[in-house]
């Protein structure tokens, strides 16, 4: 489930499932709307503002409108759909990885802006911080990734030697990532 602040402030939770997305109060669980489309339900929905990002027909970005029955559809794109891993909104471009391939997309327009090509599988949502995108895969790889309009380049790899399934954490000036057996904290 992903959070969502309507335009009159009130919060409302996003369950996805293969038949859509539905919106509800989270304190009657009354549903409040519904967008019927073939959704992916490995990852979850993003939310920016009243904006949806999500994983339909490659990815979806939706306009939530107060008393509505459905959201509205802003723009879809099937080169930005992710695999496993949410979206990720930041600095005007919305990122997403599929398979070992990141790509980025314009976030008010939807159209592509680059792709960059990693190696492993990738389970993980990536994160970004300090100006940078971070990848980790199955195979305890991080990519630490400079995005830029027109394209990206990879900086930095590091080698953790451990596999990672769960997304990274950014708190402060430190980078958490949980791997099978133990929690990292990296600080530059």
């Amino acid at each position: 489930p992903a959070a969502l602040r309507g335009k009159d402030g009130k919060q409302l939770v996003l369950l996805q499932s293969s038949k859509g997305l539905t919106a509800h109060d989270p304190l009657t669980g009354e549903q409040k709307w519904k967008y019927d489309a073939g959704c992916n339900i490995i990852p979850s929905p993003t939310t920016i503002g009243s904006r949806i990002y999500l994983a339909a027909n490659g990815l979806t970005a939706l306009d939530s409108e107060e008393g509505a029955t459905t959201a509205n559809i802003a723009w879809d794109s099937n080169k930005l759909g992710p695999g496993n891993a949410s979206p990720v909104i930041a600095d005007g471009k919305v990122f997403a990885l599929r398979g070992a391939v990141l790509t980025a997309g314009d976030e008010k327009t939807g159209d592509e802006l680059w792709q960059v090509r990693l190696k492993g599988n990738f389970w993980a949502t990536p994160v970004v911080a300090g100006g940078h995108v971070y990848c980790v895969n199955q195979e305890g790889q991080c990519f630490v990734i400079k995005p830029g309009d027109e394209k990206a380049e990879v900086v930095s790899t590091m080698e953790l030697g451990d596999a990672f399934l769960g997304s990274p954490a950014v708190a402060g000036n430190a980078m958490y990532l949980r791997s099978d057996k133990f929690l990292y904290k990296i600080v530059p």
